[in-house]
């Protein structure tokens, strides 16, 4: 995951190394801390809530547990993030990269990035983490771009060991509300 003049340790793993923030569900979810989400939407979860950073090195994942990252992993998330800023707008209804599939009906991850003014929205349908092509392409980007396919894959650790109907909905729901579009 680096580039010319951009090196970035590689958080692979982040969500097996967090450990459980001593506030736990207690913990005070703030927007104005807030450094990245990933909701997604699919037909079995048309409300999907995958992550959500807040500063300092905080974690709330699929199943509503608040967590502690390391330092090298948050800022090595949140230098990804920031990197995806500087991606091109697709024109597209919420931002939306499209990677070609042979069907229909895959799920959209749907990443907000705290920017100065507010968030940014980036949405990637079909994501698997290894298809990168793109269809429509976005101008003369034809894959999904590198840093958005990394950001998508590392967020979705934070689903691991998800199961629909036994998370914390009360901790995801104030996650999840720091991500609302505007």
């Amino acid at each position: 995951m680096s580039g010319p003049g951009r090196s970035i340790a590689n958080p692979a793993g982040w969500y097996s190394r967090a450990t459980p923030h001593p506030d736990g569900a207690n913990y005070d979810i703030k927007k104005d801390n807030a450094v990245l989400g990933l909701l997604r939407n699919s037909r079995v979860e048309p409300e999907g809530f995958s992550v959500a950073l807040f500063k300092p090195n905080v974690a709330v994942d699929a199943m509503g547990r608040v967590l502690v990252l390391n330092d090298r992993d948050f800022d090595a998330l949140t230098k990804l993030a920031t990197l995806t800023r500087e991606l091109p707008d697709t024109g597209a209804f919420r931002n939306q990269w499209r990677v070609k599939h042979d069907r229909t009906d895959y799920p959209i991850d749907q990443l907000y990035v705290s920017i100065p003014s507010g968030l940014r929205t980036i949405g990637v349908y079909g994501h698997d983490g290894e298809t990168t092509t793109l269809n429509p392409p976005v101008g003369e980007i034809t894959d999904l771009p590198t840093t958005l396919n990394s950001l998508v894959t590392l967020a979705k650790e934070g689903r691991e060991g998800f199961q629909r109907g036994q998370e914390n909905t009360e901790v995801t729901n104030k996650a999840r509300a720091c991500f609302a579009d505007e």
